[in-house]
């Protein structure tokens, strides 16, 4: 009987651990993500920008007229 007892008693002990654990570890993975995802966003943005500067700068400096699609 007092084995058994024993026993259920880490079993639950194990449970909280890993609960806590997970508790911990969840929002940090979320976070992590929604950092990584924003700064995905904001170099996409980045990287069309410079696209566009330098398609404007090409046009310009070939002259009037000059057409170029982007």
């Amino acid at each position: 009987m007092k084995r058994s007892l024993n026993k259920a008693q880490m079993a639950t002990e194990y449970m909280v651990i890993v609960g806590l654990v997970l508790v911990v570890t969840i929002p940090l993975f979320y976070y992590a993500i929604r950092e990584s995802n924003t700064n995905i966003q904001i170099n996409h943005a980045n990287d069309a920008m410079s696209t566009l500067a330098k398609a404007a700068d090409t046009v310009y400096s070939i002259g009037p007229g000059t057409q170029k699609y982007v």
